[in-house]
């Protein structure tokens, strides 16, 4: 297969584009080469590749950051996948798009299921949950992956953090009112390379 890896510098694309290598035709790229905001550019690259599949791991991450800054966080984590899914249906191509929990509310007192209904109560959340309604009503062929609280050693991440500040500090102050599922991005990229 021919395959088109977004957000080629991230923390999860980076464990995932060399799995994706070993069995397949891959290319990749980053924002400063392909900005996802851009569907000019985004169809152009496409175009030159024809893939049989796109998978999407840009994004905009930076939660808190957001909340302030909601026109970016829209214009990647929705404008952006609705460029990938228009492209991914103009040249048949399947397409596979990392989303997260915070399409939820956090209200829920059990792992949530695919079929739960979402309930962003933040910026970050609502932008990727924009994202994901793009790709229900453009594409009939696709893969949405919820992951949550991603670490790996390809970026910053709460685990690093809590290593950092453990040898910074005698007392570490952590918030106790959030659960969550943290995800290795090596597990996730295997767990995505075989569906």
């Amino acid at each position: 297969m021919k395959v088109i890896i977004a957000g080629s510098k991230g923390m999860l694309a980076q464990d995932l584009i060399p799995l994706l290598t070993e069995q397949h035709e891959t290319s990749s790229f980053d924002q400063d080469e392909v900005d996802i905001t851009d569907k000019g550019r985004v169809f152009e690259f496409v175009g030159s590749v024809k893939p049989d599949l796109i998978v999407n791991c840009a994004a905009y991450n930076q939660v808190d950051q957001a909340e302030a800054d909601r026109e970016t966080a829209f214009r990647v984590n929705g404008e952006g996948v609705k460029h990938l899914a228009l492209a991914c249906k103009e040249f048949k191509s399947v397409f596979c798009h990392f989303s997260t929990d915070y399409v939820f509310d956090g209200k829920g007192n059990r792992p949530y299921q695919p079929d739960d209904e979402p309930n962003p109560i933040s910026a970050y959340g609502e932008s990727k949950r924009a994202g994901e309604v793009f790709v229900h009503s453009i594409l009939s062929d696709y893969y949405l992956i919820r992951t949550s609280s991603l670490y790996g050693k390809h970026g910053p991440n709460f685990v690093h953090t809590i290593l950092r500040l453990a040898q910074e500090r005698d007392v570490l102050k952590v918030v106790e009112d959030q659960v969550m599922s943290p995800t290795w991005t090596v597990s996730l990229a295997h767990g995505a390379r075989r569906h």
